[in-house]
């Protein structure tokens, strides 16, 4: 599954409870004109950022050590400076490609969604829209903080009997199920450990 999507550039929604898993070129609207504000819904905002997968330079392997050079007039990496003119460099494997275009544009794909620290917002609402999903596309301002950005959303939690409760966590990446499942079993069995 992480090949599909990291391949194809598709993002995955798992439905647990029917066991299926919906395939989509970008999950929510991209054209959405929700606004989330300190001066209308917003009543709690707090930030989180990480720069661990934060790279302006990519050099990308495919399968048997396959590169880009060929097809990328003779340079083996990809470079990316909308956010900043720092040379950040990162190797990136993918054993699943065996052609140069498709492992030049998977690259491509990729470095463009690391060529910025990862930013994330546990917001809290007035109100949630009942229409807000996974993947739209949401700009928050902050006048206070000084934020004015486009976001997508990545989790939300409903309270169905306390709607003041509810919260949206947006983000400028989306979430990568399978390193996020990874990551969290890691953490897991870790503790596991300890309980022993």
């Amino acid at each position: 599954m992480r090949a599909v999507q990291e391949e194809t550039n598709q993002e995955l929604w798992f439905d647990t409870k029917n066991k299926v898993v919906h395939i989509y070129d970008k999950i929510g609207s991209l054209e959405s004109t929700s606004y989330y504000s300190n001066e209308l819904k917003l009543r709690r905002l707090s930030k989180q950022s990480s720069t661990y997968e934060y790279a302006t330079v990519l050099y990308p392997y495919g399968k048997d050590g396959l590169d880009i050079k060929q097809i990328n007039n003779n340079r083996p990496y990809l470079e990316n400076y909308s956010y900043t003119q720092k040379r950040i460099e990162k190797v990136w494997r993918n054993e699943d490609i065996d052609v140069a275009e498709r492992l030049k544009g998977a690259a491509q794909d990729y470095l463009d969604s690391i060529a910025q620290p990862q930013v994330s917002y546990k917001v809290s609402l007035c109100e949630l829209n009942p229409n807000t999903h996974l993947g739209d596309t949401i700009t928050l301002v902050d006048s206070i903080k000084r934020i004015k950005q486009k976001l997508r959303v990545v989790k939300i939690i409903r309270y169905p009997f306390a709607a003041e409760k509810d919260e949206v966590e947006l983000a400028n990446r989306q979430e990568n199920f399978a390193r996020t499942f990874v990551k969290e079993k890691r953490v897991k069995d870790k503790e596991l450990k300890y309980i022993r």
